[in-house]
């Protein structure tokens, strides 16, 4: 078994909100689940029980990961992190007049989270085919 929180050290270790320390320890945990699932549905080279248990009062992901799948999980979650990040900005962006928008500086937050999104998604793909290549499964191949 692996503990869930060893996955979001290296999550948090990844990114950097402040707004994380206004939520409760149930709604973080509970934001950052969606954030595992996404990133397992995307992560489909991994061939292990991925499913979450509590015991007392941590939770706990049924088989036991390597550091390199908690990795990977790990960007993967990034990926989702930064969407929700750029999506909120774009949306501003349409509620915000153009001028406004530039005035506030949204217009270069936007540009920046674009591209940590970008080099984050890169990231995730990468490690996810250095997996694939690393343990890949020959039976029945002669």
């Amino acid at each position: 078994m692996t503990p869930f929180l060893d996955i979001l050290n290296k999550f948090f270790a990844l990114i950097k909100d402040t707004d994380y320390n206004k939520l409760t320890d149930e709604e973080l945990v509970e934001l950052t689940m969606i954030y595992f699932e996404f990133a397992c549905a995307k992560f489909k080279e991994l061939k292990k029980d991925l499913t979450f248990f509590k015991q007392g009062d941590q939770f706990y992901i049924v088989d036991e990961l390597t550091s390199e799948e908690q990795v990977i999980i790990a960007y993967g979650m990034t990926v989702y992190w930064y969407e929700e990040k750029v999506n909120y900005n774009r949306m501003l962006r349409n509620v915000v007049n153009t001028k406004d928008f530039n005035h506030l500086s949204q217009a270069n937050t936007l540009l920046r989270l674009t591209e940590l999104l970008d080099y984050h998604r890169r990231e995730f793909n990468r490690l996810r085919k250095a997996y694939t290549e690393n343990y890949r499964d020959f039976e029945g191949f002669n």
